[in-house]
């Protein structure tokens, strides 16, 4: 069976959303819905900045776009995510430099994520294209199937 071309957008889409998906299930969290547009995920509370649940939910924020630079070689501007990233640390009391310094630092963590989860991301990536709407149970079965051929 011939798929049709894919455009870059459901390309880059499904990636991006793929990334968040992999990666938010890495650190255990549920992911109540992956689509092509967003994922719903629902993050553990956070109280502070720089507490371990709030460093989590930056990575995961920044996975979409850490695996389209990495895989695509996207570097376009600015994304949604960071802005909410950048948000929930200003309501946290993060002044400007310590926003920069943990967005940075979550940036190069959801790097070295994505680079350790790729057969991961593009397996949920193309399941993504494909049907456009998985839960977390098909996103843990393809995350076990690509485990299981390694």
């Amino acid at each position: 069976m011939t798929l049709p071309l894919e455009t870059w957008d459901d390309r880059w889409s499904s990636v991006h959303e793929a990334a968040h998906a992999v990666v938010a299930r890495y650190f255990g969290l549920t992911v109540e819905l992956a689509t092509m547009d967003y994922v719903c995920i629902a993050h553990r509370p956070y109280s502070a900045p720089d507490c371990d649940n709030s460093i989590e939910r930056l990575i995961v924020n920044a996975a979409g776009d850490a695996a389209t630079t990495c895989f695509l070689n996207w570097t376009g501007t600015d994304s949604g995510d960071n802005q909410l990233s950048r948000n929930r640390l200003r309501h946290l009391g993060a002044g400007y430099f310590r926003r920069r310094r943990l967005m940075r630092e979550a940036r190069e963590a959801a790097l070295c994520r994505v680079r350790s989860l790729k057969v991961e991301i593009y397996a949920v990536a193309d399941a993504l294209r494909e049907r456009r709407v998985l839960s977390q149970v098909q996103v843990d079965a393809i995350i076990r199937h690509c485990a299981s051929s390694r």
